[in-house]
């Protein structure tokens, strides 16, 4: 009997923070690229998760302007800065990412 590998391994890391979850997505990407020529290689992988509130900026923008950061964190959400493109983005409880 054959058994076929999945196409795509499919992760659900639950809910976490957005720094968690990108420290969780790079080692996903440093497993893939070290098994990258084995056997045990699976070449697609969906990882999902829920973050708590969070608002990210990306690349395209300048700089965000400081009190504007202050008055997102007030609001209870965390703030990071990504090297990814894009503008502004709220990820939130309910919404899978």
């Amino acid at each position: 009997m054959n058994l076929a590998r999945p196409v795509v391994e499919v992760v659900n890391l639950g809910r976490m923070g957005y720094t968690e979850a990108l420290l969780a997505q790079r080692r996903y990407v440093q497993r893939h690229l070290d098994t990258l020529f084995q056997p045990s290689h699976t070449a697609n992988t969906l990882l999902l998760c829920e973050h708590s509130p969070v608002f990210t900026v990306g690349i395209r923008r300048a700089p965000y302007p400081a009190q504007d950061e202050e008055r997102l964190r007030a609001l209870g959400a965390e703030f990071h800065r990504t090297d990814r493109g894009g503008l502004i983005t709220f990820h939130g409880p309910g919404q899978l990412v």
